[in-house]
């Protein structure tokens, strides 16, 4: 085209030298420095720090005083007095007991806890953090002791003290180089020197500064903040220059195709317009094959609008007739009986598309009898709701006039057979029960398997016999068989969609999970354990469609009045 140049210089080249480059450099390179020196110099500070700390405590406290508070802290008689001043809270008590002993050249333990206890005093003040804290412990039978801490409000002295993970590391005289371990008290960078008494050369006990870990992070994360700062103070300048750059290399030819392609669309008429875009270009990169793919666009919509118009409009067409026909389906179904204290009856119907084929009905034939009836045909959508409809009424109509539900199938499958050229069946279980005597009548024209549950016991299946389905050949003889329900027993039946339901992976809901959802349900009302078989088979499913219509039957025979 006139607009290409000899010469593509890609506009991601563009954008990867003028914001690429220069981004990664300011967010990745000085956060990575900066950020890296400043932990090693922080940390090698409050290391320092410690190392001097404990090496400047260590050696001021005497080690013979030491050792003398460390055997009186052992006797019994001071373990009792502690004790008992602990209790009691009595510490005047406890000093002047200290103030009557006499252990090391003629002074009290009193003065010699003084004389140290200032050592640790003094080591506090020089801290450089208000939450560092220095104190003396010693060790004995793997045990850990405090000697004195001065950041507590009571004296310390022989107190058992919970164990230091640092002392793990610790052996003879040396000293445990500063470390971060977790402790009762939160995070805390310690160290640990020995106190070794100059005549013996042995170590009498540890000199221990802790310092809050978490003052050394909360450091971090404001060097960390006062980068971001400035890197987001030199982005802003980048961004700007990028955005300059960006102007001439992508917005301004953006600008040209984006005016080009806003005059294609919708005419005052509600028209598409038929006029491509047309305009002149001078970079030879990604926008100038946006250009070219859009007028290839607007080509291929010219020719597929009327089309789409069409099948759009056949569409709702057709969703409006699909609605009809499920809220006529609907008004089908039976509504609820009226109180009858011999039997409880519920039924829920899923279509797996807007109409279904699967549908179900229970009504009175007279005072005593109750009709129970539940059908899937073969195929889905409007045919088999026209189809479901013509033998749902004919099945009614026959009901009505008498006879057991085998001779009722018989008439109704010969009919259907005669009546209909559509190569559809349906199957069906029929069942009447005498509600004076809980005798259930039924039969099952190719139907799925019900299921019973007797009163106090689980359900199971019932494998009754099976005659072909209605309207699949002109002579069928179809089968009686009597259940006998107590009070409290209960019948399910359900179409094949439900043992069926399938999530995509080839494995059916099946059977015995039908079972485990029927005996799982905590009511022993039919619409509970209608629902709960429901919800059990739309967990199977997740998120996958239904693929047939799930329909479920449900009564539970609670005896005449004289059995009540």
């Amino acid at each position: 085209m006139s607009f290409m140049s000899k010469h593509r210089v890609p506009i991601s080249w563009r954008l990867s030298i003028t914001l690429g480059l220069m981004m990664m450099l300011l967010t990745v390179g000085l956060t990575i420095l900066f950020y890296a020196e400043f932990v090693r110099v922080v940390d090698l500070s409050y290391s320092q720090e410690l190392i001097h700390s404990c090496n400047t405590g260590s050696v001021s406290c005497d080690g013979e005083e030491l050792q003398a508070l460390i055997d009186a802290a052992e006797t019994e008689e001071y373990k009792e007095m502690y004790s008992k001043c602990r209790e009691t809270d009595d510490w005047v008590s406890f000093w002047a007991y200290l103030d009557m002993h006499h252990y090391h050249d003629g002074r009290t333990l009193h003065d010699i806890y003084d004389n140290n206890a200032e050592v640790v005093r003094l080591v506090n003040q020089v801290m450089p953090e208000e939450s560092a804290t220095a104190y003396i412990q010693y060790m004995r039978n793997g045990k850990t002791y405090n000697l004195m801490d001065m950041s507590s409000d009571i004296p310390v002295l022989g107190q058992e003290e919970e164990p230091v993970p640092a002392f793990e590391g610790y052996k003879d005289n040396e000293a445990v180089p500063p470390m971060i371990y977790k402790s009762q008290f939160g995070y805390l960078y310690s160290a640990i020197t020995p106190i070794i008494d100059s005549s013996t050369g042995e170590n009498i006990a540890q000199f221990c500064v802790d310092v809050n870990y978490d003052d050394v992070i909360h450091d971090r994360r404001q060097f960390l903040f006062n980068i971001l700062v400035l890197e987001i103070v030199i982005a802003i300048v980048l961004i700007a220059v990028s955005i300059w750059r960006s102007y001439a290399i992508i917005v301004r030819p953006l600008k040209k195709v984006a005016a080009g392609a806003a005059s294609f669309g919708i005419d005052k008429e509600g028209q598409t317009s038929k006029e491509i875009i047309d305009i002149k270009l001078k970079n030879n990169d990604e926008i100038s094959d946006l250009y070219n793919e859009i007028r290839q666009m607007q080509s291929r919509i010219i020719d597929n609008t009327e089309y789409i118009t069409r099948v759009t409009a056949e569409r709702e067409r057709m969703q409006t007739e699909m609605d009809l026909a499920a809220k006529i389906q609907s008004a089908a179904l039976p509504k609820p009986l009226s109180e009858n204290p011999s039997f409880k009856v519920s039924a829920l119907m899923t279509p797996a598309k807007s109409v279904g084929g699967d549908f179900y009905d229970f009504f009175m034939l007279d005072d005593d009898h109750l009709a129970l009836l539940i059908a899937d045909v073969s195929d889905k959508g409007v045919p088999a709701a026209l189809f479901m409809m013509s033998a749902k009424i004919r099945l009614r109509t026959r009901a009505r006039e008498g006879g057991t539900p085998a001779q009722i199938l018989t008439d109704v499958n010969s009919q259907l057979f005669q009546s209909d050229n559509s190569g559809m069946f349906v199957t069906v279980w029929l069942g009447i029960l005498d509600i004076n005597d809980g005798n259930l009548i039924c039969s099952n024209a190719g139907h799925e398997y019900p299921f019973l549950r007797r009163k106090d016991a689980g359900f199971s299946m019932i494998s009754d016999k099976h005659g072909p389905a209605l309207g699949m050949f002109g002579q069928s003889r179809y089968q009686d068989y009597t259940l006998k329900l107590a009070p409290e027993d209960v019948f399910f039946t359900y179409t094949d969609g439900v043992a069926e339901a399938n999530k995509g992976d080839n494995e059916l809901f099946g059977l015995d999970r039908t079972r485990d959802a029927l005996n799982s349900a905590k009511a022993t009302d039919p619409e509970s354990i209608i629902r709960c078989v429901s919800d059990a088979v739309n967990g199977y499913l997740g998120d996958s469609e239904p693929y047939d219509d799930v329909t479920m039957l449900c009564v539970m025979y609670m005896g005449s009045g004289d059995l009540r």
